[in-house]
């Protein structure tokens, strides 16, 4: 049996491998939902993050598209530097 660590790596391999033949389209949809994932904990959980993703449209829940995507400010290192994170 293969270590907890081994186990995880193996698993991202496969999914690696499986992931290099999708279509552009699969791929794409799969990043969006995970960037909505992402951008809905950080709304939850940070309030920087919440003021920037509303301010730009994006709600909890929400749908993420290409357009939408490019709504979001680019998160600059000032930002990161002034507020501690």
């Amino acid at each position: 049996m293969p270590s907890a660590s081994a186990a995880f790596t193996m698993a991202l391999v496969l999914q690696l491998e499986d992931s290099q033949w999708w279509s552009q389209e699969r791929l794409e949809a799969h990043q969006f939902k995970q960037l909505e994932s992402l951008l809905s904990h950080a709304c939850n959980n940070v309030p920087y993050y919440r003021q920037q993703l509303e301010t730009a449209g994006f709600r909890p829940g929400d749908k993420l598209t290409a357009t939408s995507f490019r709504s979001i400010p680019t998160l600059k290192r000032r930002a990161v530097i002034v507020s501690g994170f």
